[in-house]
Protein backbone atom coordinates (compact mmCIF):
# COMPACT_ATOMS: atom_id res chain seq x y z
CA UNK A 1 0.00 0.00 0.00
CA UNK A 2 2.88 2.39 0.74
CA UNK A 3 4.32 1.83 -2.75
CA UNK A 4 0.99 2.60 -4.42
CA UNK A 5 0.61 5.80 -2.40
CA UNK A 6 4.02 6.99 -3.51
CA UNK A 7 3.21 6.20 -7.14
CA UNK A 8 -0.05 8.10 -6.94
CA UNK A 9 1.88 11.16 -5.82
CA UNK A 10 4.32 10.92 -8.75
CA UNK A 11 2.99 13.54 -11.19
CA UNK A 12 4.73 14.36 -14.45
CA UNK A 13 3.73 17.63 -16.13
CA UNK A 14 6.21 17.69 -19.01
CA UNK A 15 9.67 16.67 -20.00
CA UNK A 16 12.74 17.68 -21.93
CA UNK A 17 15.28 14.97 -22.77
CA UNK A 18 18.65 16.34 -23.81
CA UNK A 19 18.09 18.53 -26.85
CA UNK A 20 15.16 16.48 -28.18
CA UNK A 21 11.51 17.37 -27.59
CA UNK A 22 8.33 16.00 -29.10
CA UNK A 23 4.59 15.93 -29.48
CA UNK A 24 3.38 19.09 -31.25
CA UNK A 25 0.53 17.31 -33.11
CA UNK A 26 -2.51 16.97 -30.87
CA UNK A 27 -4.52 13.74 -31.18
CA UNK A 28 -1.90 12.13 -33.45
CA UNK A 29 -3.56 8.70 -33.59
CA UNK A 30 -7.11 10.12 -33.66
CA UNK A 31 -7.99 8.29 -30.43
CA UNK A 32 -9.17 11.35 -28.48
CA UNK A 33 -12.83 12.13 -29.04
CA UNK A 34 -15.50 10.64 -31.28
CA UNK A 35 -15.41 8.71 -34.53
CA UNK A 36 -17.27 11.23 -36.69
CA UNK A 37 -17.38 13.05 -40.01
CA UNK A 38 -15.40 16.30 -40.23
CA UNK A 39 -17.51 18.92 -42.07
CA UNK A 40 -15.90 21.16 -44.68
CA UNK A 41 -13.99 23.93 -42.89
CA UNK A 42 -15.01 22.33 -39.59
CA UNK A 43 -12.75 21.18 -36.75
CA UNK A 44 -13.28 17.88 -34.92
CA UNK A 45 -10.97 16.33 -32.31
CA UNK A 46 -8.18 18.85 -33.12
CA UNK A 47 -8.33 18.20 -36.90
CA UNK A 48 -9.78 20.42 -39.63
CA UNK A 49 -10.85 19.72 -43.23
CA UNK A 50 -9.94 22.56 -45.58
CA UNK A 51 -9.53 23.11 -49.31
CA UNK A 52 -10.71 25.30 -52.15
CA UNK A 53 -14.32 26.14 -52.93
CA UNK A 54 -14.25 24.40 -56.31
CA UNK A 55 -12.81 21.24 -57.75
CA UNK A 56 -13.37 19.13 -54.66
CA UNK A 57 -16.76 17.51 -55.25
CA UNK A 58 -17.05 14.15 -53.52
CA UNK A 59 -14.42 15.01 -50.90
CA UNK A 60 -14.96 13.91 -47.31
CA UNK A 61 -12.94 13.31 -44.15
CA UNK A 62 -13.85 11.03 -41.28
CA UNK A 63 -12.34 9.81 -38.06
CA UNK A 64 -13.45 6.19 -38.27
CA UNK A 65 -12.99 2.78 -36.65
CA UNK A 66 -13.34 0.31 -39.54
CA UNK A 67 -10.00 0.73 -41.35
CA UNK A 68 -7.18 1.46 -38.92
CA UNK A 69 -3.52 0.56 -38.62
CA UNK A 70 -3.34 -2.53 -36.37
CA UNK A 71 -0.73 -1.04 -34.02
CA UNK A 72 -2.12 2.49 -33.79
CA UNK A 73 -5.24 2.24 -31.64
CA UNK A 74 -8.89 1.92 -32.60
CA UNK A 75 -9.41 5.01 -34.83
CA UNK A 76 -7.84 6.51 -37.96
CA UNK A 77 -8.37 9.43 -40.30
CA UNK A 78 -10.00 8.56 -43.63
CA UNK A 79 -10.07 10.98 -46.57
CA UNK A 80 -12.09 10.41 -49.74
CA UNK A 81 -10.97 12.43 -52.75
CA UNK A 82 -12.91 12.00 -55.99
CA UNK A 83 -12.73 13.99 -59.25
CA UNK A 84 -10.03 16.26 -57.92
CA UNK A 85 -9.99 19.37 -60.12
CA UNK A 86 -6.37 20.35 -59.65
CA UNK A 87 -3.71 19.77 -57.04
CA UNK A 88 -3.80 20.49 -53.32
CA UNK A 89 -7.54 21.23 -53.10
CA UNK A 90 -7.89 18.85 -50.16
CA UNK A 91 -6.18 19.59 -46.85
CA UNK A 92 -6.34 18.03 -43.39
CA UNK A 93 -4.81 20.34 -40.78
CA UNK A 94 -3.73 19.69 -37.20
CA UNK A 95 -4.47 22.14 -34.42
CA UNK A 96 -1.91 24.91 -33.89
CA UNK A 97 0.65 24.18 -31.18
CA UNK A 98 2.75 26.88 -29.51
CA UNK A 99 6.04 26.31 -27.71
CA UNK A 100 9.18 28.22 -26.73
CA UNK A 101 12.54 28.36 -28.45
CA UNK A 102 15.86 29.53 -27.05
CA UNK A 103 16.46 32.27 -29.69
CA UNK A 104 19.92 30.81 -30.34
CA UNK A 105 19.61 27.40 -31.99
CA UNK A 106 17.60 26.42 -35.06
CA UNK A 107 15.05 23.61 -34.77
CA UNK A 108 14.59 20.58 -37.00
CA UNK A 109 11.28 18.71 -37.24
CA UNK A 110 10.58 15.05 -38.07
CA UNK A 111 7.11 13.70 -38.89
CA UNK A 112 6.19 10.02 -39.28
CA UNK A 113 2.87 8.24 -39.89
CA UNK A 114 1.19 5.15 -41.33
CA UNK A 115 -0.85 5.48 -44.54
CA UNK A 116 -2.80 3.39 -47.04
CA UNK A 117 -4.75 4.36 -50.18
CA UNK A 118 -6.98 2.89 -52.88
CA UNK A 119 -5.40 5.19 -55.48
CA UNK A 120 -4.09 2.86 -58.18
CA UNK A 121 -1.30 5.24 -59.22
CA UNK A 122 -0.13 7.35 -56.26
CA UNK A 123 2.78 8.77 -58.28
CA UNK A 124 0.73 9.84 -61.31
CA UNK A 125 1.68 13.52 -61.16
CA UNK A 126 5.17 13.41 -59.66
CA UNK A 127 7.75 10.73 -58.96
CA UNK A 128 7.97 12.06 -55.42
CA UNK A 129 4.33 11.19 -54.78
CA UNK A 130 0.87 12.70 -55.19
CA UNK A 131 0.47 13.56 -51.51
CA UNK A 132 2.53 16.07 -49.57
CA UNK A 133 3.16 17.30 -46.04
CA UNK A 134 3.35 21.00 -45.27
CA UNK A 135 4.69 22.17 -41.94
CA UNK A 136 3.81 25.77 -41.12
CA UNK A 137 5.34 27.93 -38.45
CA UNK A 138 2.67 30.59 -37.99
CA UNK A 139 5.17 32.80 -36.15
CA UNK A 140 7.74 32.56 -38.94
CA UNK A 141 10.20 35.40 -39.48
CA UNK A 142 10.90 34.54 -43.12
CA UNK A 143 7.79 36.14 -44.55
CA UNK A 144 4.79 34.55 -46.35
CA UNK A 145 5.07 30.99 -47.57
CA UNK A 146 8.87 31.16 -47.23
CA UNK A 147 8.29 30.05 -43.65
CA UNK A 148 6.67 26.77 -44.78
CA UNK A 149 8.47 23.43 -45.08
CA UNK A 150 7.15 20.79 -47.47
CA UNK A 151 7.80 17.25 -48.66
CA UNK A 152 6.02 14.91 -51.10
CA UNK A 153 5.31 11.37 -49.95
CA UNK A 154 4.63 8.13 -51.82
CA UNK A 155 1.63 6.08 -50.76
CA UNK A 156 1.05 2.41 -51.62
CA UNK A 157 -2.12 0.95 -53.09
CA UNK A 158 -4.13 -1.05 -50.52
CA UNK A 159 -1.08 -1.51 -48.29
CA UNK A 160 -0.09 0.21 -45.04
CA UNK A 161 3.29 1.91 -45.39
CA UNK A 162 5.26 3.88 -42.80
CA UNK A 163 6.39 7.30 -44.00
CA UNK A 164 8.89 9.55 -42.23
CA UNK A 165 10.18 12.95 -43.30
CA UNK A 166 12.65 15.33 -41.68
CA UNK A 167 12.09 18.97 -42.58
CA UNK A 168 14.69 21.65 -43.13
CA UNK A 169 15.49 23.69 -40.06
CA UNK A 170 13.40 26.59 -38.86
CA UNK A 171 15.50 29.59 -37.82
CA UNK A 172 16.17 30.17 -34.13
CA UNK A 173 13.33 32.07 -32.44
CA UNK A 174 11.88 32.84 -29.03
CA UNK A 175 8.56 31.18 -29.90
CA UNK A 176 7.06 28.84 -32.48
CA UNK A 177 3.52 27.92 -33.49
CA UNK A 178 3.45 24.79 -35.65
CA UNK A 179 0.65 23.16 -37.59
CA UNK A 180 0.84 20.13 -39.90
CA UNK A 181 -1.01 20.01 -43.24
CA UNK A 182 -1.74 16.68 -44.96
CA UNK A 183 -2.46 17.63 -48.58
CA UNK A 184 -3.95 15.29 -51.19
CA UNK A 185 -2.94 16.46 -54.66
CA UNK A 186 -3.68 13.94 -57.41
CA UNK A 187 -4.64 11.28 -54.88
CA UNK A 188 -7.88 9.81 -56.21
CA UNK A 189 -9.71 7.38 -53.93
CA UNK A 190 -9.84 6.61 -50.21
CA UNK A 191 -6.80 7.16 -48.01
CA UNK A 192 -6.27 6.28 -44.36
CA UNK A 193 -3.78 8.05 -42.07
CA UNK A 194 -2.86 6.75 -38.61
CA UNK A 195 -0.21 6.73 -35.86
CA UNK A 196 1.39 10.14 -36.45
CA UNK A 197 4.60 10.81 -34.52
CA UNK A 198 6.43 14.14 -34.36
CA UNK A 199 9.69 15.32 -32.86
CA UNK A 200 11.53 18.62 -32.61
CA UNK A 201 15.28 18.83 -32.05
CA UNK A 202 17.48 21.84 -31.39
CA UNK A 203 16.65 25.02 -29.53
CA UNK A 204 13.18 24.20 -28.24
CA UNK A 205 11.61 23.54 -24.87
CA UNK A 206 8.45 21.69 -25.86
CA UNK A 207 6.47 19.63 -23.35
CA UNK A 208 4.55 16.66 -24.71
CA UNK A 209 0.80 17.28 -24.68
CA UNK A 210 -0.02 13.77 -23.53
CA UNK A 211 2.26 14.01 -20.49
CA UNK A 212 0.44 17.12 -19.35
CA UNK A 213 -2.59 14.87 -18.94
CA UNK A 214 -0.93 12.72 -16.27
CA UNK A 215 -3.68 11.41 -13.95
CA UNK A 216 -3.12 10.68 -10.26
CA UNK A 217 -6.01 8.16 -10.31
CA UNK A 218 -3.85 5.81 -12.43
CA UNK A 219 -1.51 3.46 -10.57
CA UNK A 220 1.49 1.76 -12.16
CA UNK A 221 3.84 -0.70 -10.47
CA UNK A 222 6.59 -1.67 -10.12
CA UNK A 223 8.35 1.45 -11.32
CA UNK A 224 11.14 0.94 -12.36
CA UNK A 225 9.94 -2.22 -14.12
CA UNK A 226 11.89 -5.27 -15.22
CA UNK A 227 9.76 -7.58 -17.39
CA UNK A 228 6.21 -6.53 -16.51
CA UNK A 229 4.58 -3.19 -15.72
CA UNK A 230 1.18 -3.40 -14.04
CA UNK A 231 -1.37 -0.60 -14.32
CA UNK A 232 -4.71 0.04 -12.68
CA UNK A 233 -7.30 2.58 -13.84
CA UNK A 234 -11.05 2.46 -14.29
CA UNK A 235 -12.50 2.19 -17.79
CA UNK A 236 -9.21 1.88 -19.71
CA UNK A 237 -9.78 0.32 -23.15
CA UNK A 238 -6.42 0.62 -24.95
CA UNK A 239 -2.84 1.52 -24.09
CA UNK A 240 0.09 2.88 -26.08
CA UNK A 241 3.79 3.15 -25.22
CA UNK A 242 6.05 5.96 -26.46
CA UNK A 243 9.73 6.67 -26.08
CA UNK A 244 10.96 10.15 -25.16
CA UNK A 245 11.27 11.08 -28.83
CA UNK A 246 7.51 10.77 -29.16
CA UNK A 247 7.76 7.57 -31.24
CA UNK A 248 5.05 4.99 -30.65
CA UNK A 249 6.52 1.61 -29.73
CA UNK A 250 3.44 -0.43 -28.91
CA UNK A 251 -0.37 -0.24 -28.98
CA UNK A 252 -2.66 -2.91 -27.56
CA UNK A 253 -5.90 -3.58 -25.72
CA UNK A 254 -5.72 -2.93 -21.99
CA UNK A 255 -5.34 -6.11 -19.91
CA UNK A 256 -3.86 -4.62 -16.72
CA UNK A 257 -0.22 -5.37 -17.48
CA UNK A 258 2.42 -4.57 -20.10
CA UNK A 259 5.25 -6.87 -21.18
CA UNK A 260 8.38 -4.72 -20.99
CA UNK A 261 10.95 -7.50 -21.42
CA UNK A 262 11.94 -6.39 -24.95
CA UNK A 263 12.34 -2.71 -24.09
CA UNK A 264 15.81 -1.22 -23.70
CA UNK A 265 16.74 0.38 -20.40
CA UNK A 266 15.42 3.92 -20.14
CA UNK A 267 12.33 6.07 -19.67
CA UNK A 268 9.01 5.61 -21.47
CA UNK A 269 5.50 7.04 -21.54
CA UNK A 270 2.45 4.82 -20.95
CA UNK A 271 -0.69 6.31 -22.54
CA UNK A 272 -4.03 4.96 -21.28
CA UNK A 273 -7.12 5.53 -23.43
CA UNK A 274 -10.47 5.16 -21.66
CA UNK A 275 -13.77 3.98 -23.08
CA UNK A 276 -15.15 7.54 -22.98
CA UNK A 277 -12.18 8.85 -25.00
CA UNK A 278 -10.34 10.44 -22.05
CA UNK A 279 -6.56 10.03 -22.05
CA UNK A 280 -4.14 9.68 -19.13
CA UNK A 281 -0.39 9.13 -19.16
CA UNK A 282 2.29 7.87 -16.82
CA UNK A 283 6.05 7.93 -17.17
CA UNK A 284 7.89 4.72 -16.26
CA UNK A 285 11.44 3.42 -16.26
CA UNK A 286 12.64 0.09 -17.65
CA UNK A 287 15.59 -1.35 -15.72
Amino acid sequence: MKKITLLAAFLVVGFSYGQTTSGFVLNPSFEDGSAVNIPKYGTVDNWKLGGNNSGDEGVSADIQTTNVHPESGSKAMQVTSVNVGGEWHIKIMSAEYSFAGNSIDDIEVTVGFWAKTTDTNPVSANSGGDMRLILKNLLNTEGGNAGDRGARVILETNNWVYIQKTFNVFPAAANYKLTLYLEFGKVDGITQIDGITTSVTGGASLATEDIAKDDSSVFIYPNPAMNVLNYSAEGVKNIEVYNLLGQKLKAEKAVGSLNTSTFSKGSYILKLIRENGAVSTKRFVKE
